[in-house]
């Protein structure tokens, strides 16, 4: 495990924020580089393994960043990056931990295949990369962890239908009920209406890929972040991520599960993906963390 890692800024030249930028309302270019550089920062003074394959990808990888003190019984933290499920990389999301490492999480950054492999083929990517952390951390002592699955935008969708279909964890050898909670920000949760922005879907899994329409198995807790107005590609409408948000909270309420909802007002896309930076978004989240 290293207090430093010397590693190269995945490329951006072919991300389509970035050469179709003509098509977005905010500046993916320099989130890019600034992200990075914070992640980098962080892997200088934090005891982590960067670079851990769970697979034969390339894209299937994370970072686990463990905090100054470990116990047998700690809570794990797993973020996965948007992109559309076109673009993206974990190296890009270390950053998101900076906060939690200081409360004693372990923080996990994962990775999973993006285009040409289609959604929700991607959430049985981060199930299986869930399955083996799981034996990294038992092997480092970390016996009785307790999971809180996240993602920002496409990561968020992978996230809400791990979180509400137990089977795809359990298939690749994941306890489904060691999710305590899911952290959803501005991601897409129903993929049933016919949209273009959905060419990275599975076309004939659309109704397996929305978690809308799988709200029986819930963690304990759920925590949904938007912006109100939220604004990205300059095609999509700003109450987008707030109308899924509201769909997926009355899916998981039909069901009794707890959900909480918090806006940020007026934040862009690229704001919400460094949501946990707001003191109050923070403040919600460590204290539903408290309760799993």
């Amino acid at each position: 495990m290293n207090l430093q890692t010397t590693a190269l800024q995945p490329s951006i030249s072919n991300y389509k924020s970035v050469t179709s930028a003509e098509a977005f309302l905010v500046d993916w270019s320099t989130f890019y580089p600034a992200a990075y550089a914070r992640g980098q920062a962080l892997r200088k003074v934090t005891r982590h393994e960067a670079g851990k394959r769970y697979g034969s990808a390339d894209a299937q990888v994370m970072n686990i960043f463990y905090p100054s003190k470990q116990t047998a019984d700690a809570k794990v933290y797993v973020h996965l990056h948007g992109g559309a499920f076109s673009e993206g990389h974990p190296d890009f999301y270390d950053f998101v931990g900076e906060r939690l490492l200081e409360e004693g999480f372990i923080f996990v950054s994962m990775g999973y295949r993006l285009a040409p492999t289609r959604f929700p083929d991607s959430a049985v990517d981060v199930a299986r990369g869930l399955a083996c952390l799981d034996q990294c951390l038992k092997s480092a002592g970390v016996l009785h962890p307790a999971y809180c699955i996240s993602g920002h935008s496409a990561g968020a969708s992978i996230a809400a239908l791990l979180g509400v279909r137990p089977e795809i964890a359990e298939a690749q050898g994941f306890q489904h009920a060691a999710i305590g909670c899911m952290v959803l920000i501005s991601g897409i949760y129903d993929f049933m209406p016919s949209d273009p922005a959905h060419v990275f879907v599975d076309e004939d899994r659309r109704i397996e890929a929305s978690a809308v329409l799988h709200g029986r198995h819930a963690p304990k807790r759920t925590l949904m972040i938007y912006g109100d107005p939220e604004v990205n590609l300059k095609a999509n409408s700003p109450d987008l991520f707030k109308v899924r948000a509201v769909a997926l909270e009355a899916a998981l309420r039909l069901h009794g599960h707890h959900v909480v909802r918090h806006e940020m007002k007026g934040a862009d896309h690229k704001v919400t993906a460094c949501a946990l930076d707001d003191d109050k978004v923070f403040s919600t989240l460590i204290s539903m963390l408290k309760e799993v």
